[in-house]
């Protein structure tokens, strides 16, 4: 039972994580490097990426009245939050690995 429910938590990450890659992000143009990113699109972003209502509409309220310097203390918050959570997936992963590789040794009612 508790091996099913690693595999669902896994699932949830993985999915977790399309979601991230698949995101409204717009790409990066190296163009208008120099511009400052529009709340809307930063917004939308913070949308796409799974982060909270409550989360987005704070750093969102922050851009809009140019204090960039606190909403990237907070975003950098944020993606230490969701490092943390990789890491906690990936030591899962980890585990469920072990658990695959110790069904394959032959246990003592099997021969060799």
């Amino acid at each position: 039972m508790q091996i099913m429910n690693i595999m669902i938590f896994i699932i949830t990450i993985c999915e977790k994580i399309r979601k991230v890659i698949s995101s409204n992000c717009p790409k990066q143009d190296r163009t208008n490097a120099e511009e400052t990113m529009q709340p809307e699109t930063a917004s939308q972003c913070m949308r796409g990426i799974g982060l909270s209502r409550e989360n987005t509409e704070y750093v969102t309220a922050l851009l809009q009245t140019h204090r960039n310097g606190e909403a990237k203390q907070m975003l950098r918050k944020l993606r230490c939050e969701l490092m943390d959570e990789l890491h906690a997936c990936q030591r899962r992963v980890d585990q469920m690995d072990w658990l695959i590789r110790e069904t394959e040794k032959p246990t003592r009612d099997e021969p060799a």
